[in-house]
């Protein structure tokens, strides 16, 4: 029983090493990421919102916009029924270098799909990415039902009055 045991934790032991093996390619420590070489220069970024790994980034300098959304994960994948519409909206803000506020230097929308640009601007350190989605609910059945019930008692309410 015991042998049966030790093999176990041993199986055990041996996949969290190769698991952490994989992982020294991408350090994560809680929404902090790194995708960059040790030789390579690097920019600190943050992407927030709609994205399946929001955090800090810290990536190699001259990253495009659409090379970090991926490493990000992409876009989070909201329910899609033939009933709702979603729209994406990506945003990159920079930095002014007088330490003005952010302003807003790049922006695309996509409703009901996901459209990568070959001319994507390149990220310079200190930039933020904000991936907003809006999931609209279009008109169904029960939007429907609750018109017709609303118009019969109004129907109700006028013929009582008339008598």
């Amino acid at each position: 029983m015991t042998r049966y045991l030790f093999l176990v934790l041993l199986m055990i032991g041996v996949a969290t090493v190769q698991a952490q093996t994989l992982r020294d390619l991408i350090s994560t420590t809680g929404a902090y990421y790194k995708f960059a070489d040790p030789t390579d220069i690097t920019i600190d970024l943050k992407v927030w919102g709609a994205v399946s790994n929001p955090g800090l980034y810290e990536v190699r300098q001259g990253m495009r916009l659409s090379t970090l959304l991926s490493l990000a994960g992409g876009p989070q994948g909201a329910e899609r029924t033939p009933l709702t519409r979603r729209t994406l909206t990506i945003r990159l803000w920079r930095p002014q270098p007088n330490g003005g506020p952010y302003q807003a230097i790049f922006e695309i929308q996509m409703q009901d799909e996901i459209v990568v640009l070959n001319d994507d601007p390149v990220l310079l350190s200190g930039d933020v990415i904000v991936a907003d989605e809006v999931v609209k609910q279009l008109f169904n059945w029960r939007d429907g039902l609750a018109i017709l019930t609303s118009v019969g008692t109004f129907i109700l309410i006028f013929d009582q009055l008339l008598k």
